[in-house]
């Protein structure tokens, strides 16, 4: 086959293979795919070089692939529930395309990269289908007969592994609440806590008859400062909480045998390929400390199994014959005592309830000191008002703050009345018209099955640290009269620093947002609003366009990191509807400041239906006109439709003032002013000019070569200041004779380690593939040749010039619309291109529809037979493992399933299987019984925002006889539904 030597490079997806053979780069003219000649020096990917070029390496990566790695990993298995290290963790790594220069030789022969070494061997570079990490072990490297055009098979059995690349980290963030009250009473105690984590990998893999695996495991460790429990999950469960059946790992923990008191839980993933990743080990005495944004905080939680440290208060408020000073007010250790106290000793309001409050913990009532945590003084930690039906409205005055109930490390609770059929509806709380309440050390508050009423003034206000506001089953809107004002508050106020928002099954219409962001500042999970901004966590969620005659707050960004650098950034079963340009923004540098960089995103069964203008509009962008990083990140069954995401640095102008601007890559880098080096050796005299900044046209001097086919850079006195005004293009000259003028560049740009699966794009963009334009952006080529790719579907649609800037490969079981310069072009023929993908109901910019008719389209796949667009080609593309067993909508994923966040059209039963299930009949446990998986609609369940939306998720295990019951999800909760 006359192949000598393999080796992985550096970076860790490209392949070198040295063998004996001719040139492949002599003789080959280019030509487009419909057979176009075109000019040499408009690079486009959908062109194609015959036999001498591209073509002579049908590698075939989606199908037979005839270049094939066979890699064993470092990483996890799982053994008896438990993980177990293992250094062979087996994988398949697949070649997919042979790279090409990224520079021009002549203007009629643009080259493959290929290295002839003068002594009858030449090397050829391949792309990888995934990256090759270090510390892995390469065992062999297949080739099939026609790897190269003329060339027999063979094996490789040492091959070269010189990737410097580091496994990715697992992705994870707790799902569920911090600090929540885990006890019962000295006739009921109470020992179980929950805790819940969401978990995305890179590498998931099937375990045995469990499919979709993120990790091998997860342990929670349960610690009060000198005992701990160690607790492992080796498969998700569907959450009880919140009502939205979530797939998430982690589940019930015991906390009987550790000291009651407060409670730190560290969470651990071992992921299948890679390093352990842990929020720590140690007990954190810091009440804050579960409430920030990355993934590294502990979970917290108050242990008091019998209520003996610190029992529960209850308040019941009667907005007619309640009492109207705080000291006439009896606290009931019970729910059920509170509601049945005579209406004298109840409170009359939400202030005479907080009063209460200040009178029982008697100016000094302690909060013990346990575990290491300080005692809290005038604490009422986990007490509640309820909230009667009707409208509650309120002036709370509570200052100074020392003389008043302190929230402690939980939170006070104001509840609708459980005696209420619908609290959320009928108990309202609402603002006042001109009174600013001041909740003095009551910085803590949950509310919590009701409505929240606002306008002209904030409900809450404090201007103390360590602000804490959650809603839990909570709608919130504008009061009468006030609806349509985008100043209306609920939040706390006074400032940013210190704040933290969450939300649980919560809507949010017609209102404004409260200063960085709308229950969004740290998590938000199962809710409805209008918009949102400064994300950290967002599950569940959908973000909507404003009905007739509401607020409508910007979309123009419905989510903003609000700093360039955002790390551990969450979005997990999220769907956006009529945004407008650039959906999702990173935060901007100021010109020759540190670039942006963000590490760790996990955007998991994202929908995002843009509304701006075809062509020009960005459901997404990173990194456009700026340097930025993203690493070790993962978008996996996301749709992006109507408009664009730009993986790409538009960067045709200098962009850094300084030849040493500090860049993010693995914590540094001095990348800044980077340059086509062809031909330029160390000192060489580099002539800027072009630039409207006179400053900027100089002469430089070649400092360093670091690769004589890439890159060179200028020495810092080659560039001082930027240039004012518009983006100004600067060319050199003298590198060569007779070779073309190149742009300055920003070479910044990173894309490294990202994952990008099963994933629906109507535009998916890069611009390193131009010669002319970009050829030293060779640091995030994984992008340009889909390194990391696989089951992605791209339209093209909407653009004028749709074969502008198309990746070189798509990835593996991928389809990218190539139909460019014909009769069937998306571009140029806009009916062909309406249903390409075949949505149910396509109302993006790009669909049917026009940009001013309503969005909120139905992006789920038609699996109706209509020519030539259906069955959608969304249907079953995806054909790997993905991080979770089920899609946005709660379908169950099968050995394959559809590619987007959505499944297939109401009605379809996701694939799924027949499995004997052992055990269920006592006279033979062998007998196979069916289990059937699939969906069930709940009828207006609020959690699940449309009425119509699959929110239970059932698993059935054997049949129904007449008279039994039926467990549905038996695996949690043992709920019961009668067989009638």
């Amino acid at each position: 086959m006359a192949v000598i030597s393999a080796a992985v490079e550096s970076n860790g997806w490209v392949l070198a293979v040295r063998g004996t053979w001719g040139s492949t780069v002599t003789g080959g003219a280019w030509f487009r795919s419909n057979g176009a000649s075109i000019n040499a020096l408009d690079d486009r990917p959908d062109a194609e070089w015959r036999v001498a070029g591209i073509n002579q390496f049908p590698l075939d990566p989606g199908g037979t692939p005839r270049l094939a790695l066979n890699v064993q990993d470092v990483g996890f298995g799982r053994v008896g529930g438990l993980p177990v290290a293992n250094a062979n963790r087996p994988r398949t790594v697949v070649a997919t395309r042979p790279l090409r220069l990224p520079y021009i030789n002549s203007t009629s022969q643009p080259p493959l990269d290929e290295t002839d070494h003068g002594d009858g061997t030449r090397t050829i570079r391949f792309a990888l289908s995934d990256r090759i990490y270090a510390g892995s072990t390469i065992v062999s490297a297949s080739f099939l007969s026609g790897w190269k055009v003329g060339q027999g098979g063979g094996t490789v059995n040492t091959v070269t592994n010189n990737s410097t690349r580091t496994a990715p980290p697992p992705l994870f963030k707790w799902a569920n609440e911090p600090w929540p009250y885990v006890g019962g009473t000295a006739g009921s105690p109470s020992h179980i806590g929950r805790v819940e984590v969401l978990v995305a990998t890179h590498h998931p893999e099937h375990d045995g008859a469990n499919l979709h695996q993120a990790c091998a495991a997860v342990r929670l460790r349960a610690f009060d400062g000198t005992t701990t429990k160690d607790f492992f999950f080796t498969a998700p469960q569907t959450s009880p909480l919140y009502a939205d059946s979530l797939r998430c790992w982690g589940g019930d923990i015991d906390l009987s045998g550790l000291n009651p008191g407060p409670i730190t839980v560290h969470a651990t993933v071992f992921p299948w390929v890679g390093a352990e990743r842990s929020t720590g080990t140690a007990h954190s005495t810091s009440t804050t400390a579960a409430l920030g944004t990355n993934f590294d905080k502990p979970f917290h939680l108050w242990y008091d199994p019998t209520g003996a440290i610190w029992p529960r208060y209850y308040v019941d408020i009667d907005l007619v014959n309640g009492a109207t000073t705080g000291s006439a007010v009896t606290l009931h250790t019970s729910l059920a005592a509170a509601q049945a106290a005579s209406a004298t000793t109840k409170a009359r309001s939400i202030s005479v309830a907080a009063s209460a409050f200040r009178n029982g913990v008697n100016g000094n009532r302690t909060l013990p000191a346990r575990n290491g945590f300080s005692s809290v003084t005038s604490c009422a930690a986990w007490w509640e008002m309820l909230l009667p039906e009707g409208v509650n409205q309120h002036s709370i005055d509570l200052t100074p703050a020392s003389s008043h109930a302190n929230s402690g490390p939980g939170y006070i609770v104001i509840r609708g009345t459980p005696a209420s059929s619908d609290p959320r509806a009928n108990c309202i709380i609402r603002s006042l018209s001109s009174a600013t309440p001041r909740l003095g050390g009551m910085t803590r508050i949950k509310l919590r099955d009701l409505s929240a009423e606002i306008g002209e003034v904030s409900i809450f206000t404090t201007t103390d640290t360590n602000r804490w506001l959650t809603l839990e089953n909570v709608d919130v809107r504008g009061k009468a009269g006030f609806a349509n004002d985008g100043s209306n508050r609920i939040m706390f106020v006074g400032g940013a620093n210190s704040e933290w928002f969450s939300g649980f099954n919560v809507t949010q219409r017609d209102c404004g947002l409260q200063d960085f962001g709308f229950i969004s500042r740290n998590q938000t999970r199962t809710a409805m609003m209008a918009s949102s901004s400064r994300v950290s966590t967002l599950i569940n969620t959908r973000i909507v366009m404003p009905e007739a005659g509401e607020f409508a707050p910007s979309r123009g960004a419905a989510f903003n990191t609000g700093s360039q650098n955002m790390d551990d950034l969450m979005l997990w079963n999220v769907e956006v509807y009529g945004t407008t340009d650039n959906v999702l923004s990173v935060g901007t540098p100021a010109f020759g400041s540190t670039v942006s960089a963000s590490f760790r995103w996990a955007l998991i069964n994202l929908l995002i239906e843009c509304a701006g203008v075809p062509g020009s509009s960005r459901v997404m962008q990173i990194g456009e006109t700026t340097g930025s990083v993203l690493r070790d990140s993962i978008f996996e069954g996301c749709t992006f439709i109507g408009g664009r995401l730009n993986f790409h640095n538009d960067v045709d102008f200098a962009s850094s003032s300084s030849a040493t601007s500090p860049v993010r890559v693995n914590g540094t880098a001095t990348i800044t002013i980077g340059l086509l080096n062809h031909g330029m050796a160390t000192g060489d005299t580099i002539n800027v000019s072009g630039f409207g900044n006179s400053a900027m046209n100089r002469t430089g001097v070649a400092v360093t070569v670091l690769d004589a086919n890439r890159f060179t850079y200028l020495a810092s006195s080659a560039v001082s200041s930027a240039p004012s005004g518009s983006p100004q293009i600067a060319f050199v000259t003298g590198a060569q004779a007779g070779q073309p003028n190149r742009f300055i560049l920003n070479a910044n740009l990173r894309q490294e380690n990202n994952i990008i699966r099963y994933c629906a794009f109507d535009r998916n963009a890069t611009k390193h593939d131009m010669y002319r334009g970009d050829p030293a952006l060779t640091g995030s080529w994984e992008v340009l040749y889909g390194v990391g790719y696989r089951g992605n579907v791209n339209a093209n649609r909407g653009v004028s010039t749709p074969r502008d800037f198309l990746p070189a490969y798509y990835g593996i079981a991928s389809e990218m619309e190539l139909n460019l310069g014909s009769a069937t072009d998306l571009a140029s023929s806009p009916a062909f291109a309406v249903n390409w993908f075949g949505y149910v109901d396509d109302r993006s910019n790009s669909g049917p529809t026009t940009p001013s008719a309503a969005y909120g389209g139905d992006y789920r796949a038609d699996t109706a037979a209509v020519a030539p667009f259906k069955p959608s080609r969304l249907l079953n593309r995806a054909t790997g493992v993905a991080t979770t067993d089920r899609n946005a909508r709660g379908q169950t994923r099968g050995l394959t399933f559809d590619s987007g966040a959505l499944g297939r059209t109401a009605g379809e039963i996701a694939p799924g299987r027949l499995q004997a299930v052992a055990g269920l009949q006592p006279h033979r446990a062998a007998d196979a019984r069916v289990r059937w998986r699939t969906a069930l609609v709940v009828e207006g369940a609020r959690s699940l925002l449309t009425a119509g939306a699959a929110g239970l998720s059932a698993e059935v295990v054997g049949s129904s006889p007449p008279g039994r019951r039926l467990l549905v999800g038996s695996e949690d909760r043992n709920l019961v539904v009668g067989s009638e």
